[in-house]
């Protein structure tokens, strides 16, 4: 049973329930089949963002797993920093597959409300989903932010998360989170992130 009879189904049992039954036992079931509440589980995400002078383009790869053997359809959405002077996006690219390299890429369709996009993946039974999102956002500063306190509203910390800076005519001067290597990065296994991602640069050559 895919998630759009299960809502389906809990409508009709509403036609009969009390109302204190259905407000008791059956809302938080209607919250979880339309997808406001989560079923799968949030575990990974490698975040790659490349800077130059004036513009940060983020590259994401998201991992979310089903822990039911059906399979689903989650709601989710990609919110953005209100960072002063970094722009929203004009546009995001969402696409899913079902295998951590797999060329296989299926597009998602994306809905702009309040300007974030909100899209749905579907996540096989007992399997995992590989959400990738890209989008550029203009900086009138040499300062970003990558949200990373969205993944607390889960309820659970991620297994792992890597994050990597890639500069295009820019030195990285500044990060609150410790980097090391070259491409600059760090990364985390359960990780629930208090603070999102700050860093700062400089221009390195006129552009």
């Amino acid at each position: 049973m895919d998630r759009e009879a299960f809502v389906r189904r809990l409508a009709r049992w509403r036609q009969w329930a009390p109302p204190s039954v259905f407000v008791i036992v059956l809302l938080p079931l209607v919250l979880v089949g339309a997808g406001i509440v989560p079923v799968v589980r949030f575990t990974r995400e490698q975040i790659d963002i490349t800077i130059r002078p004036h513009s940060v383009e983020v590259s994401g790869v998201y991992v979310y797993e089903n822990p039911l053997p059906i399979a689903w359809r989650q709601g989710l959405k990609t919110p953005f920093p209100d960072n002063p002077g970094q722009t929203p996006p004009a546009a995001v690219e969402l696409a899913e597959s079902f295998a951590p390299a797999s060329a296989a890429l299926l597009p998602l369709h994306a809905v702009w409300l309040r300007g974030e996009p909100y899209f749905e993946a579907a996540v096989p039974a007992r399997g995992a989903a590989f959400v990738r999102v890209r989008f550029r956002q203009y900086v009138a500063g040499h300062r970003g932010v990558y949200l990373l306190t969205t993944t607390r509203p889960w309820r659970r910390a991620l297994e792992y998360g890597k994050y990597v800076l890639h500069c295009e005519g820019v030195r990285i001067t500044g990060s609150n989170y410790p980097l090391s290597g070259d491409p600059p990065s760090f990364e985390r296994a359960n990780f629930f992130p208090d603070a999102d991602w700050t860093f700062t640069w400089e221009e390195t050559h006129a552009q």
